[in-house]
C-alpha cells in the first residue's frame, strides 16, 4: 500500500525519493500525468534524492503520485484535509455596519482558534494598527474599530485568518437634518453700531453640542459673545456690533454647519442740510455766540463737546438738544472758548469752530465842526472825544 502524506489546505506539501544509483531522469506524475515546474510546484534531483513541493496546497492537490524512474518507480497517496471553517457563526455578524460621521464603526469577528493570526485590508490594501484603526484581539474574539468615520473611510473591510476571509461593509447614512426650519431662520443679521445682534437657530435633537466660529476661527464665550441654549433653541448674540465683528458667523452640530452673516448696514445721516450749516462762527468778546443744526428724527439727542470735555448746561452755556432743530449758546464769549466745539448725534460728530473778534470802536457824539478853528501861533489847543466800548482799540 502506497505511503499516506496528508495536509492542510494551505500548508506547503513535500514528496521525497532516494533511489540505490544514478538512475537516469525522474519523470513526477499525478494521477498518471506528468507534473512539471510551475509556480506552485518545483521539482528538484540533487544525487540520488528526488524531490517535489507543494505550495500553499488546496482539495485540487489531493491524489495519487508517482516518481518513475528507467529501473524503478514509487508511488504516494496525498490527502488534503477539509478546511475548517475559521469564522464559525460568521451567517450571524453583523457584516454591514453603518455609523454616523464623527462616531466610530466596530467590525467584529469570532474566529474557531485562539489567538489567530488575522490580516486586516480596505479594498485590498493592507491595514496596520494606528491612531484611525484599532485593531483588537482577545482569545477567539476581535475586532477592527474605525475610529471618527469620515466618508471617505466607508467602504469594504476584509477580515482574513487562514486563508479564509470575512467581509464587512461600513456605511455612512446620510445624516438626519441637524438644524431645522433652516430655510426660515433669519441668516444674514444686520445691526446698527453699538448694538447687539443675535444669531438664532433650532436644532432636531434636545441639547446639542453645538459650536461656534467666525471665518473659521472658533468662538468662546465672552463678554463680547454670549452662546444661549436651551433645549431645542438657541444662538450667539454679539453684543455692541462694530465694524470688526461684522462678517460670516458659522454655527455646527452633528457634523453639520448653518451659516450666518452679521451685517453693519451704513448709518443714515444725524445731520440735515449739513452744508448749509454755519460751521465757522465769529462773535464779539463778551457778547453771545450761538451754533446751531437740526437732526434727522426728533428722537436723536445731541450732546456737545470742548476739547473732549461734554459740556453741561450753565449759566455760561446753553443748550438746546430735543426735538429737530438744536443748538448751543455761549454767553459772555471770553478769548479761552475760541477753538473747535464739537456736536455729536447717533454717533456721528459735526464740528464748529468759534473765534471772538474785538468789537468795533464807535464815536459817542459826533459833533460837526461848522466854522474852522482858528489858533494863534505858540498857543494850546485841545480837541476830546469819546468812543464805545471802553477801551477802544487805537488807530494809528
Amino acid at each position: 500500500m502506497p505511503p499516506e502524506v496528508s495536509g492542510s489546505p494551505s500548508d506547503s506539501l513535500e514528496l521525497g525519493w532516494e533511489v540505490s544509483g544514478a538512475s537516469g531522469a525522474v519523470v513526477w506524475q499525478k494521477d498518471h500525468r506528468e507534473v512539471k515546474q510551475a509556480q506552485r510546484t518545483a521539482v528538484s534531483s540533487q544525487g540520488t534524492q528526488h524531490k517535489l513541493r507543494g505550495k500553499q496546497v488546496t482539495q485540487a492537490a489531493q491524489g495519487s503520485y508517482s516518481c518513475d524512474t528507467k529501473d524503478d518507480s514509487t508511488t504516494f497517496q496525498v490527502k488534503v484535509r477539509e478546511t475548517e471553517e475559521m469564522f464559525p457563526n460568521k451567517e450571524k455578524v453583523q457584516k454591514e455596519v453603518k455609523a454616523a460621521l464623527t462616531q466610530n464603526a466596530p467590525l467584529s469577528w469570532e474566529v474557531a482558534q485562539e489567538k489567530p493570526e488575522v490580516k486586516w485590508s480596505k479594498e485590498g490594501k493592507l491595514i496596520t494598527a494606528s491612531k484611525k484603526f484599532k485593531v483588537e484581539s482577545e482569545g477567539k474574539s476581535g475586532g477592527l474599530v474605525v475610529s471618527q468615520l469620515e466618508k471617505k473611510a466607508a467602504g469594504e473591510y476584509s477580515c482574513e485568518a487562514a486563508g479564509q476571509k470575512l467581509t464587512f461593509k461600513a456605511a455612512v447614512p446620510e445624516a438626519e437634518d441637524a438644524f431645522v426650519s433652516k430655510e426660515t431662520v433669519p441668516k444674514e443679521v444686520k445691526a446698527a453700531l453699538t448694538q447687539n445682534a443675535p444669531l438664532s437657530w433650532e436644532v432636531a435633537q434636545e441639547k446639542p453640542q453645538v459650536k461656534w466660529s467666525k471665518e473659521g476661527k472658533l468662538i468662546t464665550a465672552s463678554k463680547k459673545f454670549k452662546v444661549e441654549s436651551e433645549g431645542k433653541s438657541g444662538g450667539l448674540v454679539v453684543s455692541q456690533l462694530e465694524k470688526k465683528a461684522a462678517g460670516e458667523y458659522s454655527c455646527e452640530a452633528a457634523g453639520q454647519k448653518l451659516t450666518f452673516k452679521a451685517a453693519v448696514p451704513e448709518p443714515k445721516p444725524a445731520f440735515i442740510t449739513q452744508e448749509k450749516v454755519q460751521q465757522e462762527v465769529n462773535a464779539v468778546l463778551t457778547e453771545s455766540a450761538s451754533l446751531s443744526w437740526e437732526v434727522a428724527e426728533d428722537t436723536t439727542e445731541g450732546k456737545c463737546f470742548k476739547d473732549g470735555k461734554l459740556l453741561i448746561a450753565s449759566r455760561k452755556f446753553k443748550l438746546e438738544t430735543l426735538g429737530k432743530p438744536q443748538g448751543l449758546v455761549v454767553e459772555q464769549l471770553e478769548r479761552r472758548d475760541a477753538g473747535e466745539s464739537i456736536c455729536e448725534a447717533a454717533g456721528q460728530k459735526l464740528p464748529f469752530k468759534l473765534e471772538p473778534t474785538e468789537a468795533e470802536a464807535k464815536f459817542e457824539h459826533k459833533a460837526v465842526q461848522e466854522e474852522p478853528l482858528v489858533v494863534a501861533e505858540h498857543e494850546s489847543i485841545t480837541l476830546s472825544t469819546s468812543v464805545t466800548p471802553e477801551p477802544a482799540a487805537r488807530s494809528g
